[in-house]
Parts: structure tokens; C-alpha cells; sequence
């Protein structure tokens, strides 16, 4: 898997996790998380974490883990 391969994979997809994307390329989040780092340094992606339900505040949702973290291509 190159740089190349994951910028074309976020840009094809809106919002995407870490265990999506090593699910997809078949590597471990110890090999994602540097490209990843490299490419939101450059101001390419962007991280943020997904609340789900807590969001709106709904009937019945119970928050434990406070959400997880979806990547973006935010870049050209």
C-alpha cells in the first residue's frame, strides 16, 4: 500500500476509520497511523472524532466511549 492508494481510498470515501482502512489494505493501524500523520501535517486529512447519537442529544442513546475517529481527505 502506497500514500497514493490511501489518498485515492479517502478521497472515495466520505469518512472513513482506522479499522475501516485496515480492514481494506489488509495492514495493522501501527502502519496506517504514519501515512496518515504525513498527510494530515501536510493539511490533506483531517481527524475527527463521531459522537453518533450524543450528537443530538436522542431518546435512548447511551454514549460509553466518547465516539470514534473517522479520517477525511480535505485536500486537492
Amino acid at each position: 500500500m502506497s500514500l497514493l492508494e490511501l489518498k485515492e481510498y479517502l478521497c472515495r470515501n466520505e469518512s472513513v476509520s482506522l479499522g475501516d482502512l485496515s480492514l481494506h489494505f489488509r495492514v495493522s493501524s501501527e502502519v496506517l497511523e504514519p501515512m496518515l500523520e504525513l498527510w494530515m501535517r501536510k493539511g490533506n486529512v483531517r481527524r475527527r472524532t463521531h459522537t453518533g447519537c450524543c450528537e443530538g442529544k436522542r431518546a435512548g442513546c447511551s454514549c460509553g466511549g466518547g465516539g470514534h475517529v473517522l479520517y477525511e481527505w480535505i485536500g486537492p
